[in-house]
């Protein structure tokens, strides 16, 4: 009888042990939240909303955030801004994700009464129908022949931008260069928007991708979820004759790291397939040495994408993103230090093992001062002297006044730009004197289409 009661226990456990393994099985995932750190928040009023709603109202002088609701995992999230507190702005960096297998607690909100312009130049745009985005907002449509362009929306101080192509002009492939910085501490005017009929794939090989969720990125956008055990890979959307590409990893997957080589280009005139993308499960980690280095606002780069600023008398430093192991890559030079010029030794390889020899070396240079003037009804910025390194390029932006447009851009006394908000002066090797005008904008009624005019005034 004893034997038969401890038969009986014995199946009823394992029966017992079977449940509780199915139910543990199906338990659902729970939800990963959404959160991050706040910088420069003395005033109140400030709400973030994610992915459309979930408001948050963030108190004065708080320094990090959590939305009250999660989100399921392999779901996306976008963080923005729905209301600016009292005499600030605030802006949102690292806003949005796609995939997500984890808690994210990244994200990065700067707030500051301190603004920056962010423009640029565009080339070929022959047609209608163009609409640049920065930081999946602040849509943006641009005139047909329109030489520059500037957001309507300034960012923080400290904060960071990121310019995309939210629509297509008719018949027209625009491509943007220099699209996305971080740490913005003045104007940016450098970013390039190509435009042309003519287009070209961008694309590569893959090694490693042993697990899903891979999403690469060009220039931005054009998000490319690729699958397990893919070996290449190719965008959908090309970029423009002449335009550029910078590729990177968006989303990582599961258990690996991935790393892409040979991902930045400029003044593309041929189908790109070079690219490569390396994972693995074991990473490395970049490093090196700085000899010479006096002053601040050096930034190194790594494979275009990972940014480094190294502080005044920096003697070391170290990548903060590892790379996947047997990967490439190629540490370049983003921002010159005041008054010197910055060369790089042992730049780029194979990572095999931890790298360390990199060697940054930086002596002092000449310096030029580009004096900016503007006429009436309108402002300059800057609008005070600028010290900048030889060789630099150094941009300004004309903002005129209600009923004023910009009329045209003036170098040492020579007209060099007629209209455009934004004026660039590249490879600075003198001292210079830029001068912007302003004109009356009038409306002049045509059969097909009203045309802006520019009356020009004479100004100083």
């Amino acid at each position: 009888m004893r034997g038969v009661q401890a038969i009986l226990i014995s199946v009823a456990a394992v029966i017992i042990s079977g449940c509780s393994q199915h139910d543990s099985a199906a338990a659902p995932r729970e939800m990963d939240s959404i959160a991050g750190t706040i910088a420069g928040l003395s005033a109140s009023g400030l709400v973030l909303q994610n992915n459309g709603g979930d408001n948050l109202s963030v108190a004065t002088g708080a320094s990090s955030f959590q939305f009250a609701t999660g989100i399921a995992s392999g779901a996306s999230y976008n963080v923005t801004v729905l209301q600016q507190p009292e005499g600030l702005t605030c802006t949102v960096s690292r806003g949005s994700g796609l995939n997500v297998q984890a808690n994210v607690t990244n994200i990065a909100v700067a707030c500051s009464a301190t603004t920056y312009v962010i423009g640029g130049t565009i080339t070929g745009l022959t047609t209608d129908g163009l609409v640049l985005q920065n930081n999946d907002g602040d849509n943006l449509s641009v005139a047909t022949g329109a030489p520059s362009f500037q957001f309507a929306t300034g960012i923080a101080n400290g904060a960071s931008y990121n310019a995309t192509v939210l629509q297509q002009p008719e018949g027209l492939t625009c491509t943007i260069n220099r699209g996305s910085g971080a740490n913005v501490e003045a104007n940016v005017t450098n970013i390039a928007v190509a435009c042309s009929a003519t287009t070209y794939v961008i694309g590569g090989t893959i090694t490693g991708l042993t697990a899903d969720s891979l999403v690469l990125q060009n220039n931005g956008g054009s998000d490319l979820t690729v699958a397990a055990n893919e070996t290449s890979f190719e965008f959908s959307t090309p970029v423009a004759r002449g335009g550029s590409y910078l590729v990177t990893a968006l989303a990582q997957p599961v258990g690996l790291t991935c790393t892409v080589s040979n991902g930045v280009g400029s003044n593309v005139l041929s189908d790109v397939h070079s690219i490569q993308v390396t994972c693995a499960p074991s990473t490395v980690t970049i490093s090196g040495t700085i000899t010479g280095l006096a002053g601040s606002g050096l930034t190194l780069r790594n494979n275009g994408g990972d940014d480094l600023t190294a502080a005044a008398n920096a003697s070391t430093f170290t990548f903060p993103t590892p790379l996947a192991y047997n990967s490439g890559y190629a540490v370049t030079i983003e921002t010159q230090p005041a008054g010197q010029t910055c060369s790089i030794g042992n730049a780029s390889g194979t990572a095999i093992t931890n790298v360390s020899d990199v060697a940054v070396s930086c002596t002092a240079i000449p310096t030029y001062t580009v004096t900016p003037t503007g006429g009436a009804h309108g402002s300059i910025s800057p609008s005070t002297n600028q010290v900048v390194n030889q060789g630099a390029t150094l941009g300004f932006v004309a903002t005129p006044d209600a009923g004023y447009a910009v009329d045209r851009w003036q170098l040492d006394g020579f007209t060099v730009q007629i209209g455009g908000g934004v004026f660039q002066l590249t490879n600075i090797s003198s001292n210079h004197a830029v001068h912007v005008t302003f004109g009356q904008a009038t409306l002049t009624a045509s059969v097909s289409k009203l045309a802006l005019s520019v009356v020009g005034l004479t100004t100083p």
